[in-house]
């Protein structure tokens, strides 16, 4: 949904289990209380209230959090409830209200990698009602966001490669998929002609994270360009 991404914000903190990290949860967020603790999902509901930096309500929200069997390393869902936000694409919610937060490509990465529910809160859900109070005031010219579905999807890729050449995010993908990623001493894949660890050994690690399939469909998208 918006980007740049900040992965080191998301993961500021980390808790021992999920019983940890609901106590925090809760305790940050006195409006939401567990609704189900069943085997394949937690679930939080409530009242959500964004405050300004000097806690000071700016509005709240009826929400739902939803967070699937698998935490750490599963990204949760949020559900607004409230009918607050408006029901289309271009407001990132759909007619259930269930908001697209984030690009589904840094889902993979950031689940692969784990998320606290204390800092999805932190940070996701803050932006997406902060993103939507600012939209509705002062419209969207000054947000930046992901563009919808393909575009959004070759954006992504350009923005993690920092080029708009299709044929370095081509081939680099395809290594990934072929499992034919280099040492670290010998020549990127890329066609740089620089030795693999001074290149794009770091942008690997991200790919590496992105669900098979994603970037099988991804991969896809390069290859028509």
């Amino acid at each position: 949904m918006y980007k740049p991404t900040n992965l080191q914000a998301i993961n500021k903190n980390r808790f021992d289990n999920l019983k940890e990290d609901l106590s925090a949860t809760l305790k940050r967020n006195q409006g939401l209380r567990v609704k189900a603790n069943a085997n394949t999902s937690v679930i939080l509901e409530g009242k959500y209230y964004l405050c300004n930096d000097r806690n000071e309500l700016i509005d709240y929200f009826d929400i739902r959090i939803i967070i699937p069997k698998g935490y750490p390393f599963v990204f949760p869902v949020l559900q607004e409830t409230s009918n607050k936000i408006k029901r289309n694409k271009d407001w990132h919610t759909d007619e259930n209200g269930l908001a697209c937060v984030e690009i589904m490509q840094f889902t993979n990465i950031i689940a692969k990698r784990g998320i606290s529910i204390y800092d999805f809160i932190e940070y996701y859900v803050s932006k997406f009602f902060s993103w939507q109070l600012v939209k509705d005031f002062e419209g969207d010219q000054n947000l930046i966001e992901w563009a919808h579905d393909s575009p959004g999807n070759i954006q992504f890729y350009e923005w993690l490669f920092d080029t708009k050449d299709c044929k370095i995010i081509y081939k680099c993908i395809d290594a990934v998929l072929s499992k034919k990623i280099p040492s670290r001493n010998e020549a990127c894949v890329c066609g740089s002609g620089k030795k693999y660890k001074y290149c794009h050994e770091k942008i690997f690690e991200d790919l590496k994270d992105i669900n098979r399939k994603q970037l099988e469909e991804d991969f896809e998208l390069f290859k028509i360009t």
